[in-house]
């Protein structure tokens, strides 16, 4: 499994157009899909977000936060682009972190890119 700075790396161009679909509106967008406890799928709309060679995001308690806690399976699409039918697909294992110097970094790209 990729790091988005290995991503990066390894297929810029698709790592570029990536990170403009998933901000095409400014703040990154897109849907996060997760296994329930029964197994079946949860999809959530959230905003991704790029910091350094990571890609990030902010979630707060719910069924979301559980599902990735529990199994850390998760898939992610951007949202429909306005003029064509281009989307950005992903999927990993998330990862618990907890660095508060990150939070920080992670924060203020979220608050920059939606200003």
């Amino acid at each position: 499994m990729l790091s988005w700075g290995q991503l990066e790396e390894r297929r810029p161009g698709l790592a570029q157009a990536g990170k403009g679909l998933l901000y095409q509106f400014g703040v990154g967008l897109a849907f996060l899909s997760t296994t329930r406890r029964d197994g079946g799928p949860r999809v959530h709309p959230m905003c991704p977000i790029i910091v350094d060679d990571l890609l990030v995001a902010l979630i707060v308690p719910g069924p979301k936060l559980h599902d990735l806690i529990r199994d850390g399976r998760y898939a992610m699409h951007s949202f429909p682009a306005e003029q064509n039918e281009d989307a950005f697909y992903i999927t990993g294992k998330a990862n618990e972190l907890h660095e508060p110097d990150l939070r920080r970094r992670v924060e203020e790209q979220f608050i920059t890119s939606a200003a």
